[in-house]
């Protein structure tokens, strides 16, 4: 059925109207398959980019990992700290 469609003889039989016809598919066609490869190509610049964010946003992670537990070990220090104070002043 394609192929049929396809063969300018047969718009050809309409007359002008008919390669008008068979012009206008051949463009819509044309624009179609330009459509779908440019969307494609967006498809995988939008791949790569949400890649790239989810690769730093897993490095940033690992850095916020490393501060929180450096702040813990802060904490966990002046914790300490203040229970030795409290133990030493009752004594």
């Amino acid at each position: 059925m394609i192929n049929q469609l396809g063969d300018a003889s047969l718009w050809a039989s309409f007359g002008l109207p008919g390669l008008v016809i068979f012009a206008l598919f051949i463009i819509l066609l044309g624009v179609v398959i330009f459509a779908i490869k440019r969307f494609d190509r967006i498809d995988e610049r939008n791949i790569k980019h949400a890649n790239d964010m989810a690769d730093r946003h897993k490095e940033e992670r690992n850095e916020w990992r490393v501060t929180t537990y450096s702040h813990l070990d802060k904490l966990d220090s002046t914790m300490t700290r203040l229970a030795d104070g409290i133990r030493d002043s009752r004594e």
